[in-house]
């Protein structure tokens, strides 16, 4: 079945509320801070971008889509720095290079190298272990409806449980 471009459009208008409020929450989470590699959802005022330097005192994001060309002819990467960043950027959480920071900063802050996260009867659960055993056989923690959901909500209880 080939969906009309009304109806995507449609898919895509309920989707989007969800999507922001999920990375609303990722970044309003204590523990939350932004990983090179990290994507930057787009916005009307910014093109879509990575995280390429992030610490305490500054961060800085590289447009993803095309160069610019110096005088020279040379090409170079578009970038802005902590100076331009509102403090409103939202992470791109269905993007797999997001998706593994996320997990990575969710192991920091549980101090736990071993989670994972599995599908279990259509919830994303993030786990203890170090295998993924079958259904129902592992320690589970937190469940999402999708893998970003399951991580933010691990994120979200990492200050509590730390």
């Amino acid at each position: 079945m080939t969906l009309t471009a009304a109806e995507i459009d449609a898919i895509e208008a309920r989707r989007l509320p969800a999507d922001l409020a999920l990375a609303r929450r990722a970044v309003a989470c204590a523990s939350w801070r932004w990983m090179p590699g990290m994507r930057v959802l787009p916005d009307a005022a910014n093109k879509p971008a990575r995280c390429v330097i992030s610490d305490e005192r500054r961060m800085l994001f590289a447009i993803e889509q095309g160069f610019e060309y110096t005088r020279d002819g040379d090409p170079c990467v578009q970038a802005w720095s902590d100076d331009a960043i509102s403090g409103e950027e939202l992470p791109d959480l269905t993007d797999p290079a997001t998706l593994g920071c996320l997990l990575a900063l969710v192991r920091e802050m549980w101090r736990d190298p071993l989670l994972y996260v599995a599908r279990n009867a259509g919830i994303f659960e993030v786990c203890r272990g170090e295998e993924p055993e079958p259904a129902c056989a592992h320690d589970c923690m937190y469940d999402g409806k999708t893998e970003a959901e399951a991580l933010v909500t691990a994120l979200e209880n990492a200050a509590a449980a730390g």
